[in-house]
């Protein structure tokens, strides 16, 4: 029960008090949980790619978050790996996971990451020299397909 008294001031009975502490701990409560899930929700929801990424990485023995370019993983982590002047065999050995790859003439080889079609795979083009040591790496967008396949054949180039 309220009363007012004359001076404009509000004095409240013991169940009154009461109830609007436990209000507004019920409030306070409420609104730590709105918080909480506004904020932890987000990270606990990874997308299918993302999923596959954290797989490959596993797979490979190494953190996303410790190469260039994490969204773009696995081009970062091999980017940073590789090293000009490897030899076939030497990135065969650190090139792994992929659903596809094809050589181009015994001069690159297109990776397909993810999957083995070309619309929905992460997909990069190693490149070497005449002596068949690496030469560089090429990354490509996933929303423009810019890695020419043509008079590529599947498999790997011999070491």
């Amino acid at each position: 029960m309220v009363q007012i008294e004359k001076r404009g001031t509000m004095k409240f009975s013991k169940n009154a008090k009461q109830l609007l502490t436990h209000s507004l701990i019920a409030f306070a409560l409420i609104c730590v949980g709105v918080i909480a899930i506004w904020r932890i929700l987000p990270a606990m929801i990874i997308t299918p790619r993302e999923r596959m990424q954290q797989e490959l990485a596993k797979e490979l023995g190494v953190e996303i978050k410790d190469y260039p370019y994490p969204v773009s993983f696995p081009s970062g982590y091999f980017y940073a790996v590789l090293k000009p002047g490897m030899s076939v065999a030497e990135v065969h050995q650190i090139v792994k996971g992929y659903e596809k790859v094809v050589n181009c003439g015994n001069v690159s080889e297109i990776y397909y990451y993810f999957s083995a079609e070309v619309e929905q795979a992460k997909r990069f083009k190693i490149v070497y020299d005449n002596d068949g040591k690496f030469s560089r790496f090429e990354g490509e967008e996933d929303d423009s397909r810019t890695l020419q396949t043509g008079g590529c054949i599947p498999g790997l180039m011999e070491e």
